[in-house]
């Protein structure tokens, strides 16, 4: 089989409807009744052009901005005293706790078992193990449960 080389047109054809991509077989070879000579818009272009640089040029600023306050953070040592506040928030917030696990817990304190529990509060044995575990987890209680 030859190979055949197809010659490319930067233009457009208003058969095929591809601006730059000339896939229309009669375009290719120049025949394309319908073909249309297309020049880009000048202006069009170069307001594109500017803005995208107008962009750019913001982005660029307000990562210099970034990084100015970084450094400022730095030798002021601004970034560890605000670590340390947010620590002591974590640590301090607990995860919430329903009115189910209220009563599970007072179940458990009165030395009630799992079975007992569930019997009691109308649930699965299963489910008030995974309460349990929710409970242990996020340290509502302190002892394994019996």
């Amino acid at each position: 089989m030859e190979k055949v080389e197809v010659k490319m047109r930067e233009q457009c054809c208003l058969t095929c409807g591809k601006l730059y991509s000339m896939t229309c077989e009669d375009c290719l070879t120049y025949k394309c009744r319908k073909y249309e000579p297309i020049q880009p818009d000048k202006s069009a272009l170069s307001t594109k052009y500017i803005e995208a640089i107008t962009k750019l040029i913001e982005d660029v600023k307000h990562l210099q901005l970034l990084e100015m306050e970084m450094k400022i953070a730095e030798k002021t040592n601004l970034l560890s005293k605000i670590k340390e506040k947010v620590e002591v928030k974590e640590a301090e917030e607990k995860p919430a706790i329903s009115k189910r696990n209220k009563e599970i817990i007072a179940l458990v304190e009165q030395g009630k078992g799992v079975k007992e529990i569930a019997q009691e509060l109308n649930l699965k044995p299963e489910t008030v193990e995974k309460e349990l575990e929710y409970l242990l987890k996020n340290r509502f209680l302190k002892e394994p449960y019996s």
